[in-house]
């Protein structure tokens, strides 16, 4: 579940330093943009992807190995 949070808080900061670089006029439309591919990305299958990958390469890591041997 904090894998997920963390997901949604890094698109939606993604967003808005994309919204801040936009005209006026298109931020309504950009923010609902951020807003859905956030959603998308936290509440489908491609976040257990995510997941499945960022646990592949940092649980099973050569540093995280070494840390977990020391208990």
């Amino acid at each position: 579940m904090l894998l997920k949070w963390l997901v949604y808080g890094a698109v939606l900061l993604a967003g808005a330093a994309a919204i801040n670089n936009v005209d006026a006029s298109a931020r309504p439309p950009m923010f609902l943009l951020v807003l859905a591919v956030a959603l998308v990305l936290t509440l489908t299958k491609v976040s257990a992807w995510l997941g499945g990958l960022i646990r592949l390469h940092i649980w099973e890591s050569h540093p995280v190995h070494v840390a977990r041997g020391w208990f």
